[in-house]
C-alpha cells in the first residue's frame, strides 16, 4: 500500500514538474522543507532508476535504466553509474566523485563514457531540494560536444528522489531528462543487482 501512494506521489509530481515548463525558482526556497536531502546519505549504496530523455516537443526518445553504487568515506564519496538504454545504444558509464564541503554544498567531479564534466562545480542541497548546474562533453558523431546539463533533484522520501535536468547546446533548449531513483537495502543482492 505504501509503495503504491510512493508512486502515486512521485507521478504527482512527475506532472507537475512537466507543466512548470521555465519557472524559475531559487533554491533557498527549498531551506525549511522535509525530508532533508544530502548526497552522501542517498547515494551511499545501490541505487536503481528509471528514466526518459525528452526532445524540445516533449516527445520521448530515449527510455534508459540507472545502476548505480555509492561509496563514501567521511567526506568523500564516489558513485559509480551505468546507464542501461531501452534501444541499441551502448551502454555508458560514470565515475562520479564527491568532496563534502559544508551541510549545503558538495564539489562534484565525473568521467566516462557518459560524459566528462568540464570543471569542478558544486551541488547545492536545501530541505529536500538539490541543484547541480555544469557542463559536460558528451559523445556525438565520431567525437563529443559540449552540453549544458541544469538538474534539480527531489527528495519525495529518504529512499525516493525524482531529478528533473534541462539540457541545452550553444544556448539553446536541447531537451530534458525525467529519473525517478529509488534507493536499495544494502543487501548482497541488491549490490548485485546494479553492477
Amino acid at each position: 500500500m505504501e509503495r503504491k501512494i510512493a508512486l502515486r506521489l512521485s507521478l504527482a509530481l512527475f506532472l507537475l514538474l512537466s507543466a512548470t515548463g521555465c519557472a524559475s525558482v531559487r533554491l533557498s526556497e527549498y531551506g525549511n522543507t522535509t525530508p532533508k536531502f544530502t548526497m552522501r546519505d542517498f547515494f551511499s549504496g545501490p541505487v536503481y532508476g528509471v528514466g526518459i530523455r525528452q526532445d524540445n516537443d516533449q516527445m520521448v526518445t530515449q527510455r534508459f535504466v540507472v545502476h548505480m553504487i555509492g561509496r563514501w568515506n567521511g567526506g568523500t564519496g564516489t558513485l559509480a553509474e551505468r546507464i542501461i538504454y531501452v534501444d541499441n545504444t551502448p551502454p555508458r558509464e560514470r565515475k562520479w566523485s564527491f568532496v563534502q564541503l559544508n551541510d549545503h554544498s558538495v564539489e562534484v567531479t565525473a568521467r566516462g563514457t557518459a560524459g566528462d564534466i568540464v570543471g569542478t562545480p558544486n551541488a547545492e542541497m536545501a530541505g529536500f531540494a538539490t541543484h547541480l548546474a555544469y557542463d559536460a562533453k558528451v559523445p556525438a558523431g565520431q567525437g563529443t560536444q559540449v552540453v549544458h546539463f541544469d538538474q534539480w533533484m527531489y527528495m519525495i522520501r529518504s529512499d525516493v528522489v525524482m531529478s528533473r535536468t534541462r539540457m541545452s547546446r550553444h544556448g539553446f533548449h536541447d531537451g530534458d531528462l525525467i529519473v525517478l531513483y529509488q534507493k536499495l537495502a544494502p543487501t548482497p543482492e541488491n549490490f548485485k543487482a546494479v553492477q
